[in-house]
């Protein structure tokens, strides 16, 4: 990976921002699919591709990529969920 940048903490808030933190945007967003069926025929994980409006989806992954990887805490489970999800019973 290249070098990455840290965002400014000092910028307002853009408008992906302000989506993200719209109740009414994001549940319209998510409104277009019924989760509740879509996780009933699944195995509880669903994958949505391209849910986010596209400038959200660009601005959250510029965000992430620019996390160092120093800060990112390892939570692999490999084939036993239940490592890192043991407030969650199977």
């Amino acid at each position: 990976m290249g070098k990455r940048r840290t965002p400014s903490q000092s910028q307002p808030p853009g408008r992906w921002v302000k989506w993200l933190n719209s109740y009414q945007a994001v549940s319209q967003c998510l409104g277009n699919y019924d989760l509740e069926v879509m996780l009933d025929a699944s195995d509880g994980l669903v994958r949505i591709e391209n849910v986010l409006p596209e400038h959200v989806a660009h601005k959250c992954l510029a965000h992430m990529q620019a996390i160092p990887d120093a800060a990112w805490n390892d939570t692999s489970a490999g084939d036993d969920y239940r490592q890192v999800c043991s407030a969650h019973p199977a």
